[in-house]
């Protein structure tokens, strides 16, 4: 009897693990009981911040949570490679601006234009059918240009997140980060004459919502 549950125990183990197995030899995410990302992967994806806390240690100035249509559209657009099974590297190039006094009078004055730079590595957990949870973290650089101000910081931080596969070559992305931005604000006063450089110790914490393709 004790042979017969040994046998049956070790034919239901190999017909749940044996798909999975048998289609990740293929190359890229699979769909049979998760989504196993092989290395060689290509991951192309945009993202942006749906929700976005910012605290200025310096100043002692905090930003509350926002929505990024109501003053702060901005998107990334990145590529990722996975280097070995489940860990990728890439990189996030943003581009947006930010709406920083809705009632200014003069045009041009209160919009921002921000950049950032942010390459990163992922590391993805073993799937659960179709999420795929993960941690990462970024390193890198981002700012923002006014007519009188330029602000450029060092960017550093981490958090994780979930991949929704909707099909193994798309999926939904779900990312929560924690980062540190160290940097000087350059302020030109006195007719662009003289410049004020203020540091920055800037916490946030922020919310993307993303999407990607797998190749």
């Amino acid at each position: 009897m004790k042979t017969c549950i040994a046998v049956a125990t070790i034919v239901s183990i190999l017909t749940f693990s044996g798909p999975v197995r048998a289609q990740t030899d293929q190359g890229g995410p699979t769909t049979s009981v998760g989504h196993y990302v092989d290395k060689g992967t290509l991951r192309f994806h945009i993202d942006t911040s749906v929700l976005n806390y910012r605290y200025n240690a310096k100043t002692e100035k905090s930003e509350p949570f926002y929505l990024f249509w109501e003053n702060s559209p901005y998107a990334n657009f990145g590529v990722g490679y996975a280097v070995i099974d489940r860990l990728l590297i890439g990189a996030r190039m943003g581009f947006g601006y930010q709406d920083r006094d809705p009632d200014a009078h003069e045009p041009g004055d209160h919009y921002a234009v921000r950049l950032g730079f942010l390459p990163y590595f992922e590391y993805l957990f073993f799937p659960l059918v179709w999420l795929s949870p993960f941690v990462t973290a970024q390193l890198g650089v981002e700012g923002e240009e006014t007519h009188d101000n330029s602000n450029w910081n060092f960017v550093t931080g981490g958090g994780g997140g979930l991949h929704f596969f909707v099909i193994p070559q798309f999926s939904m992305d779900l990312t929560g980060f924690l980062s540190y931005h160290g940097g000087h604000d350059k302020r030109k006063r006195d007719g662009r004459d003289r410049e004020d450089k203020v540091p920055n110790h800037i916490i946030s914490l922020s919310v993307l919502f993303g999407l990607s393709g797998w190749l």
